[in-house]
């Protein structure tokens, strides 16, 4: 009997607890339900929900949402698809840094939604950290659509594969075409490279060989010019020798001189000599 009152007692407890709203379950089903109806919104933000909204797509990570940016795709490779450029991020930004910068919109909640922008802004000017975030929003772009195609029907889902099938060999074909275009650019800079390498060798052997040639002749004169002093040693030398010959020539002269006077000395006595016979055969 006891029991049976406790059983009977404990389900009244139970209903009455379950008929009592609870403030704090009702408060995050209501931020929940808040939060879903901000994710769904495509409007343009306003200053009236751009706080809120920016911080929840924050929360979210989702970048390209808070700058109200277009969400990047995937094609049928895997591979991330974003045509925004630098342009319109920095567009995006000045738009909505309007309704929360601490100089016009004041509290805590708009500095902090004002930083979560800046922040946002930074890294989709970031080449890296661009590049994460692009793959990580091409995996959910890829999942999206295979989730979109499960629930098409058979017929659908041929149709859907046989031109994804399609696609794939078109992208690996223009994969294929860019590579080989990127390598033959690469060859055409070494080749370019090397030819200036080898030019930029020639000149310098050749303003070598020509700096050589001009030190050759420069030395060449030098020597020119003592040959020349050398030759007027030599035509000293020669003068001397010259001033030599004509002092044998003087000497061999005077030699000369005296022996034809020798010569004539003789001739005479002989003469003499030939008289004094003449005169004693005579007698």
């Amino acid at each position: 009997m006891e029991r049976a009152f406790e059983r009977a007692f404990s389900r009244v407890q139970t209903g009455v607890a379950a008929a009592i709203p609870d403030p704090a379950a009702a408060r995050a089903a209501k931020e929940q339900s808040e939060e879903e109806r901000l994710r769904s919104e495509t409007a343009p933000m306003t200053a009236a929900d751009a706080v809120a909204r920016i911080t929840l797509a924050f929360k979210d990570g989702d970048y390209f949402r808070m700058l109200q940016l277009p969400r990047p795709d995937a094609d049928e490779l895997g591979r991330p698809v974003w045509s925004c450029s630098d342009s319109e991020i920095s567009k995006a930004y000045r738009r909505l840094s309007v309704f929360v910068h601490p100089d016009k919109v004041p509290g805590e909640a708009a500095r902090q939604a004002f930083e979560h922008l800046n922040q946002a802004y930074r890294e989709l000017r970031d080449p890296g950290k661009l590049e994460e975030l692009l793959r990580k929003a091409a995996v959910s772009a890829a999942a999206d659509r295979a989730r979109r195609e499960a629930a098409a029907s058979a017929a659908e889902r041929l149709e859907i594969a046989a031109r994804a099938n399609e696609r794939r060999k078109e992208l690996r074909k223009e994969e294929t075409q860019s590579f080989q275009a990127q390598v033959m650019a690469q060859m055409m800079k070494r080749k370019e490279a090397a030819a200036r390498k080898r030019s930029a060798a020639s000149s310098y052997r050749r303003r070598g060989d020509e700096e050589g040639e001009e030190e050759g002749e420069g030395g060449g004169g030098g020597g020119g010019g003592g040959g020349g002093g050398g030759g007027g040693g030599g035509g000293g030398s020669g003068s001397g020798g010259g001033g030599g010959s004509r002092e044998q020539g003087r000497g061999g002269t005077a030699k000369e001189a005296g022996g034809s006077g020798d010569e004539e000395a003789g001739e005479w006595q002989r003469r003499k000599s030939s008289n004094k016979k003449k005169k004693i055969v005579g007698v």
